[in-house]
């Protein structure tokens, strides 16, 4: 293969690439309930079977499909193909409504200027088209997001929005077009989200020409369940492989800046102090009398005292546990988090962490409840059987 078909290919793959991980971000989300890659069809009464083809089909909770063409460079002959396929699976398969084009943000402005130019024609019906619109990957995710979030309660789509994000890290730390572009090779590269994986190997001072390729994934089976059948700390694990064959395994915790306060930990008085003082009889007491009574104004003063004072030469252990599982059950290689991500709902506004520096900034800045961090409560229904503790994200 010459180095220029080469190129072409590395751009096509990394186009793809980019779509897939938005799909797959979705899925995992729940904003869509399925997908199927390099989808083909026909009409019944003719033999051939793969007349008709679109790069990905998604399916949404009302039965509603849309199909998706990817491109990184615009070509008339090949948006003629969309529009050819895009009119025939619509007229084979009633159930699919939408056919759309999505392209990269991140391709250079002349090829962007193009699209744009062909998604006005489209959306002002100043040419007939089968396709619905054109759109950068950034906007196509929105528009997912958009319908797929209609109806939804609150509660689902801040567990939504917490759930793409994490694949979103997974998708950029994984990207070889990312890795080629922070080496310094932009041509044939499409990028996605470049920043996070950017962020994350500057904050560890890794040199990208040091690195092979990096292994990532935002599966919560493959990282696991905690010995108790809780959800480790971990939301991604990524393994950095370096050349020459040494690597680096990060575990990270995502959380996204949205709410005042979130949920960090929910565990029984006696699973407290197993983690982090186990021999501390008045601790597992008076955390014992804490998730009896639920709050703590509903606490004795004297217990509240006395509960901050049992804590004060535990607490970084203790906010360590909190935070990233760190001291507790689960396989400290994979399910202990060592980094945090924060994600503040507006492109490229993260921060990231190491869980140590984390917690050292929580007990400097922040101020709960028996001297630590934490708004301590419970989970609707919960009282008298664990604990919950609440924090707010900073960075």
């Amino acid at each position: 293969m010459s180095e220029s078909n080469k190129k072409k290919q590395q751009k096509g793959d990394a186009a793809n690439s980019v779509i897939l991980g938005i799909i797959k971000e979705c899925r995992n989300a729940g904003y869509i309930v399925s997908y199927q890659e390099r989808f083909f069809t026909n009409y019944p009464k003719y033999p051939e079977r793969r007349q008709f083809f679109a790069p990905f089909l998604i399916e949404f909770e009302n039965g509603e499909k849309w199909i998706v063409f990817k491109s990184s460079s615009m070509r008339n002959d090949r948006v003629k193909e969309y529009f050819w396929d895009a009119e025939h699976l619509k007229q084979i398969d009633p159930t699919i409504k939408k056919a759309y084009l999505v392209y990269s943000p991140t391709i250079d402005q002349e090829e962007r200027d193009s699209f744009q130019k062909l998604g006005n024609k489209i959306t002002s019906k100043t040419i007939y088209s089968s396709l619905d619109g054109v759109y950068s990957s950034t906007a196509f995710r929105a528009k997912i997001k958009e319908i797929g979030s209609k109806g939804k309660s609150g509660g689902f789509m801040k567990n939504a929005e917490g759930i793409a994000f994490e694949q979103r890290l997974a998708n950029s730390l994984s990207n070889e077009a990312n890795l080629r572009i922070l080496k310094g090779d932009s041509d044939g590269s499409i990028a996605d989200n470049i920043s996070l994986m950017e962020l994350v190997l500057k904050k560890l001072a890794i040199n990208p020409h040091e690195v092979e390729r990096i292994e990532a994934t935002a599966d919560g089976k493959r990282i696991g369940m905690l010995p108790s059948g809780g959800k480790p700390k971990t939301d991604v694990l990524a393994d950095v492989l370096f050349f020459g064959g040494s690597d680096n395994v990060l575990t990270i915790s995502c959380k996204n800046s949205s709410a005042k306060r979130v949920s960090v930990a929910q565990f029984s008085a006696d699973s407290i102090c197993d983690a982090i003082d186990p021999l501390n009889s008045d601790l597992r007491i008076l955390l014992n009398r804490f998730q009896a009574v639920g709050g703590p104004k509903s606490m004795s003063k004297v217990d509240a005292i006395a509960l901050e004072k049992q804590l004060k030469p535990v607490l970084k252990r203790f906010c360590l546990w909190a935070i990233g599982g760190i001291g507790g059950p689960g396989d400290q290689k994979e399910q202990w988090a060592k980094y945090i991500m924060i994600c503040h709902n507006e492109p490229d506004s993260y921060a990231f962490w190491t869980i140590d520096e984390y917690v050292d900034r929580l007990i400097a800045c922040t101020k709960g409840h028996f001297g630590t961090p934490f708004e301590w409560t419970y989970a609707r229904g919960c009282k008298g059987k664990s604990i919950q503790l609440k924090v707010k994200i900073i960075d």
